[in-house]
């Protein structure tokens, strides 16, 4: 009996290991996904204090500005992620562990020289048209807007790349460092009483470029042969044209709002939908959150033909974005008189009527980010594309008219319209593809 318990000791010992190694690499599994929201939290609230800030700190119509600038550095982000970053991450996820790094480091350097490249004519283009029509905005905005852009794209390049290489540790020091730039940024300008649509744009685009850094160095981050350029941009197009036309048409009726504010009810009209919006970014961001770390996990499962395991995912995701964003809209509504006064200054009023508005908007939003997610993981560009379109359509006409018969409510509400369209549209494409692999 003695010695089988002797014999049986190491045995016993690996035994406990294996057990306790289980238990960890399961903690770890539930912690891991913890580490893409914070970071993208963190980023959401360095955001969100550049907003206030300028609410705070400056007239109304130079906060429209910097959403307006903001918008075009966003729209460079949708056409990085429609043509690049969405089709690299699907494709990497096919890849080995070695060629999936390689694979993304050459296209990464690749589009931060095309993005130098396009900035850098963008802005030169818009500074030489305000020198004919000076109501664009004030000198130097073309510059500030884009290099916001380019460095928005570098940061999100690099938390791509995280996702798809799985390394987690890779994505928290660049989004910690994206947040310190912020931070220290806003600090400069307040101290020196700077604030601005224009510096507070730089201020986004060198936070953004030194997480670029903080990953790759700068002299190994550049692509400088034209021929590699062209083969990128080549390779790119060739598996991301659908993507990118999905990607800005579904920008142009997500955002096409601001422009259609702007023109028709002013710069001040456009702060206040903004700054009321600005109230519900954390869960713009969070939805951002989820879908580049579960694209690659919907990619696998697209691949292994797992339409089941895809729909209870996507439906999961969509009941618990939808119960955080009803908690989030109950508390932005009870606590909107503080926030008119404490956070906005007194300068704008119906918020609560707003606040509602914008909550209907942003679950419309969450449904049709999921299920759109969902789609890509199919492959269904050129689907999405035409759903994108139609939507686009309904944007468009809806918002218009609600913002002429309802003013700000009305354009909030004519956005929620299109949102609503796109997301049932986009679930019953992807139900559908899952009912083909069950």
């Amino acid at each position: 009996m003695g010695t089988r318990d002797t014999d049986g000791e190491p045995a016993d010992a690996a035994l406990g290991a294996r057990r306790t190694h289980q238990v960890h690499s399961a903690a770890w599994r539930r912690f891991r996904y913890l580490i893409p929201l914070c970071g993208q939290a963190g980023s959401s609230l360095a955001s969100l204090a550049v907003g206030l800030l300028l609410i705070r700190a400056t007239a109304p119509s130079e906060y429209g500005l910097y959403v307006l600038g903001m918008s075009l550095a966003l729209y460079s982000s949708s056409i990085q992620d429609g043509l690049v970053s969405g089709p690299l991450i699907v494709r990497a996820s096919a890849l080995a562990p070695g060629g999936r790094a390689r694979y993304l480091q050459w296209n990464a350097r690749a589009a931060i020289a095309w993005w130098l490249g396009l900035a850098a004519a963008g802005a030169l283009l818009w500074e030489a048209l305000e020198l004919r029509s000076p109501s664009l905005g004030p000198r130097g905005f073309g510059f500030a807007t884009a290099f916001a852009a380019v460095g928005w794209i570098a940061w999100d390049l690099q938390r791509a790349q995280a996702f798809a290489l799985e390394r987690l540790d890779r994505l928290l020091w660049v989004d910690l460092t994206y947040i310190a730039g912020i931070a220290s940024g806003c600090a400069v300008l307040w101290t020196a009483d700077s604030l601005s649509a224009s510096a507070a744009l730089i201020c986004v685009g060198v936070a953004g470029i030194c997480a670029w850094i903080a990953v790759a160095p700068v002299a190994a981050s550049i692509e400088t042969k034209v021929s590699r350029l062209r083969r990128a941009l080549v390779y790119w197009w060739a598996r991301g044209r659908w993507s990118l036309a999905s990607s800005q048409i579904t920008w142009l009726q997500s955002q096409g709002y601001i422009y259609l504010v702007s023109a028709l009810l002013g710069l001040e009209a456009l702060a206040k939908v903004s700054a009321v919006r600005l109230l519900f970014a954390p869960l713009a961001t969070l939805l951002a959150a989820w879908t580049k770390s579960a694209l690659p996990r919907l990619s696998q499962c697209a691949a292994a033909g797992q339409g089941p395991e895809i729909r209870a995912l996507l439906q999961r995701a969509s009941m618990l974005l939808l119960g955080t964003l009803v908690l989030w809209a109950c508390a932005v509504v009870a606590l909107s008189g503080w926030v008119a006064q404490r956070l906005f200054a007194g300068k704008y009023a119906d918020l609560p009527v707003l606040s509602l508005c914008w909550g209907v908007a942003f679950a419309a939003s969450l449904l049709r980010g999921i299920w759109q997610t969902g789609l890509r993981a199919f492959g269904g560009f050129a689907v999405a594309s035409r759903i994108a379109a139609v939507a686009f359509l309904v944007s468009a006409s809806a918002t218009c008219l609600g913002a002429l018969v309802f003013r700000e409510r009305g354009a909030v509400l004519g956005v929620a319209v299109a949102e609503l369209t796109a997301g049932v549209l986009l679930a019953r494409t992807v139900l559908g593809h899952c009912q083909e692999q069950s």
